[in-house]
Formats: C-alpha cells, structure tokens, sequence
C-alpha cells in the first residue's frame, strides 16, 4: 500500500496545532535560524533546573552548524543552568523526522530532537523523543508520551558513541506505530498494538538540558561547572502521504564535510 493511500485512511490527528506542510533545512547560514523560535524563557518550577536563552544558541559558519550549549546560570539566576532550544511553530503530525546532530557528553545532561504538545496549547501532554544521554553517548533513548503516561522508554545501542561525531537520526510516526533509525538502520519500534500512540499533533524542537535530582537515577548527577555543547546540521519533516526533501538526501552524513553542505541546496519550505 502506498504512503499516500495510508495518509488518506488514517485517524486525523488532534489538537490546537493546526497542522502545517513539511521542512527541510541546512544551515548553510546564520540567516537559516529565521524559521525557528529561539527560547527565551523558565518553566518548570522545582522540577526544571534549565531555563532556556537565546546566548545559548549560535552558529558555527565553519561547519554549517547550529550550536546549542549547556552552562551555569549567572548568580541570582531562577534556575541553576541555561541551556540553549530552538522551536518550529505548528501542528507536526503523522511522518518523517530527521535530525543530524552530535549531542553532549556529560552526565546528567540531555541533548534532544522531539515533537511535543501540552498544557502550554491547550493540549493533553503528547511527545515522541530522540534523546541523548550524557551518561552513556554510545545508545539513543526512544521515548513517548500519551497523556501525560511516558511509555517504557528504551536505551538502544548504537554501535558507536554519539558524542564523537555527526549521524543522521529519524523517526518514522504512524497510526500503526513509532520507528527509530540510526544511520538508516531501524533500531526500535513502538507498535501501536502494543503501546498507546500519541494522537495530538506536536510543535517540533531540538534542545539541551540539565536534569533535576528526581531524573537522576535516569540520566546522572549533573556537575555544577557543567559546560557543554550540543551540534546540529540538519532539520526535516516530510508530513505523511507526502513527498520533500530529507536530511538523509545529503549524506553520508557520517562523513560529511563543511566543503560538502556548500553544494547543497539552501534550506525551505515544502508547501
């Protein structure tokens, strides 16, 4: 059965985020930012020890890479540390996700790709995760929440560290079920006959963030001088029954190179 045929007998999804067509985006430029929110905010209260700010993001004209960095708050600071988070507005639903990146290494610290919706909407809590742990780079946590339930989320090998390089990432979301790939291989899948599936629509965000002490039995203690980087190359999202480009149509990116994103078509929207 087609990709197409699917997305016309699938269940529409919910929410306040009105769905929205597919990206892809390089960045070849600082000016690429432009279609994502940078964060500038605290949440969370007590159960939050990162707030997010917009000096935490920057970008590297060198490699073609959008920097977010994990440090301790200035003195006086209502969280303990700022971390950097850039957002796509919009309702992301069923589809293909993919993310190039290179996450921090450090216990307690996660660096993120993920859909999410919640209260902040109007909306019941619904997320798929890519997440790093700064614990142990050499696996990728596959995670999901259901109204406020998180699935039993898993710690899936790789077969390499992470930390030490760019890899392409992906999830695949359907009615049927979640796929994590790594590098093109699938490493895990959610089945919607065994695990209850999100059914909000999610605004899109990529992060880095220090745990509080009750997440620490998941992640580790983190250090206070903690200071540390999170790298991204590539961002996009082709929308169920679709067609658009992908981060994996410019690879390998194992082995990609600043002199190789400079062929690359610039980033856009697919309409």
């Amino acid at each position: 059965m087609s990709q197409r045929a699917i997305a016309q007998e699938a269940p529409e999804l919910q929410g306040n985020l009105p769905p929205i067509g597919g990206f892809f985006q390089l960045f070849e430029t600082e000016a690429d930012l432009g279609g994502f929110y940078l964060s500038d905010f605290d949440f969370g209260g007590e159960t939050m020890v990162t707030g997010y700010r917009r000096d935490r993001i920057a970008y590297d004209a060198e490699t073609k890479e959008v920097i977010l960095s994990l440090s301790p708050a200035p003195d006086g600071s209502e969280k303990t540390f700022w971390g950097g988070e850039i957002q796509r507005d919009g309702g992301h639903g069923y589809g293909d996700y993919e993310v190039v990146m290179q996450p921090a290494k450090a216990e307690g610290v996660v660096s993120s790709f993920f859909t999410y919706t919640g209260g902040a909407f109007g909306d019941p809590h619904h997320e798929i995760d890519i997440e790093f742990l700064g614990k142990d780079t050499t696996g990728l946590y596959a995670n999901i929440f259901v109204d406020g339930e998180q699935m039993p989320g898993r710690h899936i090998p790789l077969g390499f560290d992470a930390s030490e390089g760019m890899h392409l990432y992906r999830f695949e979301w359907r009615p049927e079920g979640v796929r994590w790939f790594a590098d093109g291989e699938e490493i895990f899948y959610a089945a919607a006959s065994e695990t209850a599936m999100p059914q909000f629509r999610g605004k899109l965000f990529a992060n880095i963030w220090a745990v509080a002490e009750l997440q620490e039995p998941w992640a580790g203690e983190v250090d206070p001088d903690t200071n540390v980087k999170a790298r991204y190359g590539c961002m996009s999202y082709v929308p169920l029954g679709r067609g658009g480009l992908q981060c994996q149509d410019f690879g390998p990116w194992t082995t990609m190179d600043a002199t190789t994103t400079e062929t690359a078509p610039e980033g856009h929207e697919e309409g």
